[in-house]
């Protein structure tokens, strides 16, 4: 089955997904059978690096656009904020006194981003 996904097109990670479930379900339904998974290659994520970081943050921003873009920047690199939790920082969240902000998240939940 494994072997017929994957020659009739379908990427590692649908047939991967698919057999995933059909375990799951085998599992669900008492059955000890389990289809083999197939191995997936992880492509390693690229980084900048910490002089390209600072070549960024080095430029003299023209517009106002620019100045925002970098002040962004700036606060991604210096906290590891996720840039979701960075666009939806309200000034409620921060505390400039503490130096301390709070990011919340999709879910309700809060994550601590500065210390």
């Amino acid at each position: 089955m494994v072997v017929r996904m994957t020659q009739s097109g379908m990427t590692p990670g649908a047939v991967h997904s698919y057999a995933r479930s059909l375990n799951t379900s085998l599992r669900w339904s008492g059955s000890s059978c389990a289809v083999p998974l197939p191995r997936l290659i992880l492509k390693a994520l690229t980084t900048y690096t910490p002089q390209r970081i600072t070549a960024l943050l080095n430029t003299h921003p023209q517009t106002h656009t620019d100045i925002r873009l970098r002040a962004l920047l700036a606060f991604l690199v210096d906290t590891g904020a996720r840039i979701g939790e960075a666009l939806t920082l309200t000034r409620d969240a921060v505390d400039c006194a503490r130096s301390h902000g709070l990011c919340l998240s999709y879910r309700c939940r809060g994550r601590q981003i500065l210390s």
